[in-house]
């Protein structure tokens, strides 16, 4: 998926979180400009796929970075770009250092972090669709459906449409179980 589409999930996600009366983007930062974003790149020296780029031109992660709250959902915190990028290099370096499921030649990058996180493989930047695993400590991403960024972020809008998330009175998402999907998909959430 192109960065436009990206963007068109994540306006479609800011739009639907806030006409379900979740608080989720009263808790963001503003966006990267693109020379922010390339600044980053160099300190950290990676080159980011133009469909990450336009989750942290969108927003720069949640506010409360310390104990963010559930951001995507139900359990995904939404971090800025230079914690996506370090935890994402974390992330990776345990999985590397001794799992029977390693991913020696990748880089990731965190969009939705948690004790289970969605990250992006960022190992070929010319990609024009970024894949989004399940980063789950215990099993393969490859045992959880591999979808684009768009398809990840759509994924959680349509939770929202179908209220499998619902926002409770207190600001938080509350994921009803019996409105999961049955297949594979269920892990999109």
């Amino acid at each position: 998926m192109s960065a436009a589409e990206v963007r068109e999930q994540l306006d479609r996600f800011e739009f639907l979180s806030n006409a379900h009366g979740h608080p989720t983007m009263s808790r963001v930062r503003g966006g990267l400009t693109a020379d922010a974003i390339r600044h980053i790149e160099e300190e950290a020296g990676i080159t980011l796929p133009n469909d990450a780029k336009a989750i942290w031109q969108w927003h720069n992660g949640s506010t409360d970075q310390s104990h963010p709250p559930p951001f995507w959902g139900f359990g995904y915190w939404f971090p800025d770009l230079k914690s996506a990028i370090s935890i994402g290099r974390r992330d990776l370096d345990i999985r590397n250092s001794g799992d029977v499921n390693t991913y020696p030649d990748s880089t990731w990058l965190i969009l939705g972090g948690g004790s289970v996180s969605v990250v992006i493989d960022i190992t070929t930047p010319c990609r024009a669709n970024s894949l989004a695993y399940v980063n789950e400590p215990t099993s393969s991403g490859e045992e959880y459906p591999v979808v684009t960024i768009a398809d990840r972020i759509g994924w959680w809008c349509w939770a929202i449409e179908h209220h499998v998330y619902r926002a409770t009175p207190t600001g938080e998402w509350q994921l009803d179980f019996t409105k999961l999907p049955t297949g594979p998909e269920r892990h999109l959430m």
